[in-house]
């Protein structure tokens, strides 16, 4: 078929086919050169090009598919080398390359599934002693924590921790309870650790308090809200508490862990209020029988504070004290659900509805683990609030 002869229709029809097909094509240039070529006795030329730039294209996929697959092979290798280790191995492995533990975990679903099956598997002795030793709690949850945090400037350090969730049971209400476990340490000393809490009746109003001091005389400029030291539970609430495997002071001997048989205590009740122990009130630094407290609007120093203006919280009362160092006790009710923040306070609260799931601290620690409290509608918050200069907090 010649030029002169062809169809001016079905020639268009060709081209058309040819560009249509421009982008599926691998060799694109070639055909829209010489779309009607192919129908000649000269396409053979126009074919041992392209035989020859197919067989370049060829060798060059055998060679990449060659390189590729031996490191998908050797990778793939590798894994299922890895994953058939015990479990004990692969805990060793990942305790000695804590610090990309995070990393590990994001390599792959396999790998994540892997790491945590391990983890929980030498950590089920912590679980299964909990659940013989405290029958008041139903354990809910375990999973592992890795934290890191930084102690100066040359200075970063980690702890890796057991997390438990436990459903507080009837049976001791109006009781103050002390838990704890013990271990052996690296210089072969029984090391002991102790939790304390509250129980009260379902649905009890609850009562907790804040302090937070941003006065000068403070060494750390950094501020850390402190904490009531032991915290209140009803029942139905969730207690979480963690258990410390791995830190920069070593391993845990998770042989010779057991928990330590629980200690009661009842607590006087009292008509008008909710029990309290010792522990539950502020320092005297705070609550002194010798400290005047006067009501924010008759309190004449420009360095009072009081933060009115809250969504979710009433703001029942608001005293202050002091002549250079000023405190302020604000006394809120917690009104509906939702998310307090408290700027430049490091301070963020939640109120919810149903039961409150808080983490106990150890005794004698002022903060064990960033604070994530929950209070319930109808609690009450007090908020202690110290400084010693002007300055302007949102």
């Amino acid at each position: 078929m010649g030029n002169s002869n062809c169809n001016p229709v079905f020639e268009n029809c060709v081209t058309q086919k040819f560009v249509q097909d421009e982008n599926k094509s691998p060799y694109p240039n070639i055909l829209n050169k010489h779309p009607m070529n192919l129908f000649d006795s000269k396409a053979s030329i126009s074919s041992k090009h392209l035989e020859l730039y197919q067989q370049q294209q060829n060798e060059l996929k055998n060679f990449l598919s060659k390189s590729l697959t031996q490191s998908t092979y050797q990778r793939i290798e590798f894994q299922n080398r890895f994953m058939k280790l015990p479990h004990q191995v692969i805990n060793l492995i990942l305790y000695f390359c804590i610090d990309n533990y995070v990393d590990l975990l994001t390599l792959n679903s396999l790998w994540h599934n892997r790491l945590n099956h391990s983890l929980n598997q030498a950590h089920n002795r912590i679980e299964n002693l909990f659940i013989q030793q405290y029958q008041f709690l139903k354990l809910r949850q375990c999973k592992t924590r890795f934290n890191r945090f930084t102690i100066n400037q040359n200075h970063k350090g980690f702890r890796l921790d057991r997390l438990l969730n436990a459903e507080v049971l009837a049976g001791y209400e109006n009781s103050l309870i002390k838990i704890g476990y013990s271990y052996v340490n690296k210089k072969n000393k029984e090391q002991f650790v102790f939790y304390k809490f509250v129980i009260y009746k379902q649905d009890t109003k609850k009562s907790i308090w804040i302090s937070i001091d941003q006065s000068s005389n403070i060494y750390d400029k950094r501020t850390y809200p402190i904490v009531q030291n032991t915290l209140a539970f009803c029942v139905g609430d969730q207690i979480k508490l963690s258990v410390n495997i791995l830190n920069q002071t070593g391993l845990m001997d998770l042989k010779s862990f057991k928990w330590l048989p629980y200690q009661i205590e009842k607590l006087e009740v009292k008509i008008f209020q909710s029990p309290k122990h010792i522990s539950m009130y502020p320092p005297s630094s705070l609550e002194n029988k010798d400290i005047d407290w006067v009501l924010y609007e008759y309190f004449q120093n420009p360095m009072k504070k009081c933060f009115d203006q809250l969504k979710h919280l009433i703001l029942k009362e608001c005293r202050c004290n002091g002549v250079n160092i000023i405190t302020s006790r604000m006394k809120y009710l917690c009104e509906s659900p939702g998310l307090i923040s408290f700027r430049n306070l490091n301070l963020s609260l939640t109120i919810t509805q149903d039961n409150c799931i808080n983490e106990i601290k150890r005794v004698s620690l002022i903060q064990d683990q960033p604070l994530q409290l929950q209070l319930k509608v109808g609690d009450e918050l007090i908020l202690y609030y110290t400084r010693s200069q002007l300055e302007s907090v949102n």
